[in-house]
């Protein structure tokens, strides 16, 4: 069940499609090198959990990612009485 799983990390990266029409799951840090050469479809949240499953969620804009970066740590910080 979903609510027993914890969440063990969090990735931030950008799905993007390459000239070729591969499209794959990068670092912001290499979107942001190399942006020009790809198409960006969506930020993404890769959130891996302890039982080894892992969940996506995509966003339109680096903002909304940000936002809900912003509320999982609040959660988590309440999670653990801080």
């Amino acid at each position: 069940m979903a609510d027993d799983r914890r969440l063990q990390r969090i990735h931030p990266c950008v799905y993007v499609r390459d000239p070729d029409g591969e499209t794959t799951a990068i670092s912001l840090e290499w979107y942001d090198q190399n942006a020009s050469h790809v198409e960006l479809l969506s930020y993404c949240l890769i959130m891996r959990y302890d039982d080894g499953t892992k969940e996506e969620i995509h966003f339109d804009s680096f903002d909304a990612m940000a936002k809900k970066i912003g509320e999982l740590a609040a959660a988590s910080k309440s999670g653990r009485g801080e």
